[in-house]
């Protein structure tokens, strides 16, 4: 009997032992698990969260390189051996900035960078898609300039589509005319254009085809054919300016490959916007220079005076301006160079003798008249007025002409 309640205590003794241990390693394991426990996101947090989210897709921070003006479309390839390329591929997007106005937003184009499969010499594709400004100020790191950017996308208008319905015929005949006058610089060079365009946009899409317009008399290799419009057109400042600039181009390049009005070259202080002249420049050959105390963006034609400068730049290059901060820096260290001292003196004879002849007087009068002409009334000036005329007359035939077919 003693034995049985000796039993019986131990194996109450032991179930009493084990509840406990039970109870109190329990506690230990809900409260690791209360410790371990994700906490509950406030609904603050998630609406910092969204709004970073957001503004990256608004306003996303791209790489920026230094090339010539690239439009929607646009195809550059190029050999280079940079290391700095193999990152910025990695990356996707880069964001392409050509030759700016002093003073405006700074406006490019994203584009896809790749490397060409199969290429041993380091052949890299530009591929230009959409069209951004620029939002932020430059922030470098290491080596590679990045900006926050802001992609563009244009209201289009009744009044915008009647002149985009005007370029189409315009387009026709650029085409026609380059064809009949074998003005390609080699054999399917026009095919070529418009398989990396691809197809011609709509005139309800009137932003799209002003782009793609400007890219085919402005493309990649150069034809040659056409003034440079691509800056221009990019930084026009609504959606009709940027088609009369695309029509003049278009005009001015039937003109030229035709024979009935030869192209003329211009002298610049600066890359600058044409849209109020004639004046304007091809992109490779081109100077862009700043005379000593001379504002930017001054155009040097006739009646203005060219004088003999201290230092040259080749264009294209860009300029600085507000909230761009180091953005003239090329990240890729293309050297554009600078001209060496045979070639200063070459380019100021050639200046001297071209307005020698175009004056058709004495370099000594020519310079006083030129200077007076500077004083009184600027060449851009006069020729913005009359170009500002020619639109308004352009525009109320073409509204007349589109109302009477609808009739």
């Amino acid at each position: 009997m003693a034995h049985f309640r000796r039993i019986s205590w131990t194996i109450l003794g032991l179930l009493l032992a084990r509840s406990v241990s039970l109870l109190f390693v329990g506690g230990n394991v809900s409260g690791r698990l209360r410790r371990t426990a994700p906490q509950a996101v406030s609904e603050d947090d998630m609406k910092v969260l969204r709004d970073r989210i957001d503004e990256l897709k608004k306003h996303p921070l791209l790489p920026i390189i230094m090339v010539d003006s690239m439009l929607p479309g646009q195809r550059l390839v190029f050999s280079a051996s940079n290391p700095e390329l193999e990152d910025l591929a990695e990356e996707g997007l880069v964001g392409v900035i050509g030759p700016q106005r002093s003073g405006g937003s700074v406006v490019g184009v994203s584009a896809k960078l790749s490397k060409l499969s199969g290429s041993r010499s380091g052949e890299w594709e530009l591929k230009a898609e959409h069209v951004f400004k620029v939002v932020s100020e430059a922030q470098r790191e290491g080596t590679i300039t990045r900006a926050k950017v802001e992609f563009l996308h244009e209201e289009v208008k009744e009044e915008d589509v009647l002149l985009a319905e005007a370029l189409v015929p315009l387009i026709e005949e650029w085409t026609n005319t380059l064809v009949e006058n074998q003005a390609e610089r080699y054999e399917g060079q026009l095919q070529d254009i418009l398989k990396d365009l691809g197809q011609m946009p709509p005139p309800t899409m009137a932003d799209k085809l002003a782009m793609w317009a400007a890219a085919l008399v402005n493309p990649l290799p150069a034809l040659g054919v056409a003034l440079e419009i691509r800056p221009a057109v990019l930084q026009a400042d609504s959606l009709q300016e940027r088609i009369l600039i695309v029509r003049r181009g278009i005009r001015g390049s039937i003109e030229h490959v035709s024979g009935r009005k030869r192209v003329t070259w211009t002298w610049t202080t600066r890359p600058h916007r044409p849209e109020n002249s004639d004046a304007t420049h091809f992109p490779s050959l081109a100077i862009a220079y700043r005379l000593p105390g001379q504002s930017a963006g001054t155009v040097v034609g006739k009646g203005q005076a060219i004088t003999v400068l201290s230092h040259l730049t080749i264009f294209p290059r860009v300029a600085r301006s507000a909230g761009s901060r180091d953005l003239g820096r090329d990240p890729t260290r293309q050297s554009w160079g600078t001209v060496g001292p045979t070639w200063r003196v070459t380019l100021s004879v050639a200046a001297v003798l071209l307005l020698w002849r175009q004056l058709g007087v004495s370099g000594a009068l020519a310079s006083r008249r030129a200077l007076q002409a500077c004083g009184e009334r600027s060449h851009r000036q006069v020729a913005g007025a009359l170009e500002q005329r020619l639109d308004d007359l352009l525009l109320g035939q073409e509204a007349r002409a589109a109302s009477m077919q609808q009739g």
